[in-house]
């Protein structure tokens, strides 16, 4: 009915109209806004239809979402939000994973080394009881020129030694870290 015609009796009628027309507005605020001449009020009190849909548009414009519509966008907000946390906590745990795997070395890695530790240790008793053996020989009265057999029984035992504890089954070698 009021669509029909090109002005607006008074306030309240295009107040009506523009509430009709999804928009949030109070009426003081409407009045106000006509008070301060937009949309323009006649000499006779009326409303120019013209005036009061640019008023709409601008309005819409600025327009701020119905309470119930501020639930949706606070639900869409605590989704992301929720989302987002989610990932970051992803990220973060996958940090922390990869700073606990720094840590471990790989078995193949591990048994590497453990062969080289031994094969070093293996030597390296191996040559002190070479330098050491011509003290021990003279220390127990032996004769020197019998040397290189006494070195044959120091370097089998050391090899029987290596040999018992290769062949007495599994042997756990727990890997500490070094504190600095």
């Amino acid at each position: 009915m009021i669509e029909n015609i090109e002005k607006f009796s008074n306030r309240k009628k295009a107040w009506i109209w523009l509430i009709g027309q999804d928009l949030t507005i109070s009426e003081r605020k409407f009045y106000n806004d006509c008070a301060s001449g937009c949309p323009a009020l006649g000499s006779d009190k009326t409303l120019s239809k013209f005036e009061v849909s640019q008023y709409l548009i601008s309005q819409k414009k600025t327009y701020r979402p119905k309470k119930s519509e501020f639930s949706s966008i606070r639900e869409e907000a605590d989704t992301r939000k929720a989302i987002a946390d989610a990932e970051k906590a992803e990220i973060q745990t996958g940090q922390l994973q990869r700073e606990l795997d720094k840590k471990w070395i790989l078995r193949e890695d591990a048994d590497l080394e453990t062969c080289a530790w031994v094969s070093l240790l293996r030597d390296s008793i191996t040559n002190r009881i070479n330098q050491s053996l011509p003290t021990f020989i003279h220390s127990v009265g032996g004769y020197l020129d019998r040397l290189a057999d006494g070195r044959a029984v120091m370097d089998q035992a050391i090899t029987d030694a290596c040999n018992d504890i290769s062949n007495s089954g599994e042997v756990n070698i727990d890997i500490e870290e070094i504190e600095d």
